[in-house]
């Protein structure tokens, strides 16, 4: 091993040392909710301290019929792509809930996360939550394309595969994580996977905050890098919560089950097709420009103009895209 492995090896547990419970953002249920418990962990982003999310914890918590406990692990120097840091920090969490009280199992465990620390927990729920895991909730984050694992047979788009129930939560004016890549995951993961609409949008159901930014995910002052690249929101941060709560709570019960599950999973349909509209106008756009994220180029013998097959353009059909459409409609 080299003396910076050494040195890397060595340096992990003493950062993680350095923070304890005391650190992390513990949030018990409201004492007015009956019924079974259940809880959410969430990973930060970057930069940004787990107390940052009380606001939107609690908002949370005051929409969902059930008592749930919300626990923010704090990640050294609030970085959660620290090695071992949300394992080591959930499972401090955990055992500090249930000192507290908590009697929510496993089965009833979601996870999420914001910015960074929503793009590292679907890798965190594979390892070591993929079988009981209730539910994942990304805010201003999504699935990766590595989560694709193949093209569709009939119409050539890409094939999601991951074994949670998983909610993407974009919003309109995220400088971060853009509306033009939530609106890449609707497209793909929904409309066009040929399932039926019913079982992909509740399997892979996305939501749009219109007037939101990035920083509403959380609240308070923005660290330096999100301050410089976020837009200016429309919507104040406390209704901006109120939403997010209202499209987190329906995808929690209905992925929950029992009485009112039907009626919730169509609260989380009828979030999709709003979300669906809203951002039809970027997906119009991104398959005119033959968006090779939704389908790959076609590869055919056709010749161009002067006669020659090298760059000719292909004819489009269901599974690719010949040339870009966006040239023809602009020759108009």
């Amino acid at each position: 091993m080299s003396p910076g492995s050494w040195i890397s090896a060595l340096a992990i547990p003493l950062v993680l040392s350095f923070h304890s419970d005391i650190d992390d953002l513990v949030v018990p249920p409201v004492s007015a909710k009956i019924g079974p418990e259940a809880a959410l962990f969430y990973g930060q982003g970057a930069s940004i301290s787990p107390q940052a999310y009380l606001p939107l914890a609690q908002a949370i918590q005051d929409v969902v019929p059930f008592p749930l406990w919300i626990a923010v692990p704090k990640c050294p120097f609030d970085a959660a792509a620290i090695p071992t840091c949300l394992k080591e920090g959930i499972a401090r969490a955990k055992g500090r809930m249930k000192s507290m009280g908590m009697t929510a199992t496993e089965e009833d465990f979601f996870y999420g996360g914001h910015s960074l620390g929503g793009s590292l927990m679907p890798d965190y729920v594979l390892e070591n939550a993929n079988t009981t895991a209730r539910g994942l909730i990304l805010m201003g984050s999504f699935l990766q394309r590595k989560f694709r694992t193949g093209i569709s047979e009939q119409n050539g788009g890409p094939i999601y595969d991951f074994p949670v129930p998983t909610l993407t939560i974009g919003a309109e004016l995220d400088g971060l994580c853009r509306l033009t890549r939530i609106a890449e995951a609707l497209h793909t993961q929904i409309t066009m996977d040929p399932a039926p609409f019913s079982q992909t949008a509740r399997h892979f159901p996305v939501a749009v905050i219109p007037g939101m930014t990035h920083m509403q995910f959380a609240s308070g002052e923005p660290p330096f890098f999100v301050k410089l690249n976020d837009l200016k929101p429309e919507i104040s941060s406390e209704y901006a919560h109120s939403l997010v709560a209202a499209a987190v709570a329906p995808f929690m019960m209905a992925t929950r089950g029992g009485r009112g599950s039907e009626a919730a999973w169509a609260d989380v349909e009828l979030g999709v097709e709003m979300a669906t509209s809203f951002v039809s106008h970027i997906v119009k756009s991104l398959e005119m420009e033959a968006y090779n994220n939704f389908l790959p180029p076609c590869f055919c013998e056709s010749k161009d103009e002067y006669g020659y097959s090298e760059y000719g353009t292909c004819v489009s059909n269901s599974t690719c895209t010949g040339g870009t459409p966006w040239t023809n409609f602009a020759q108009k």
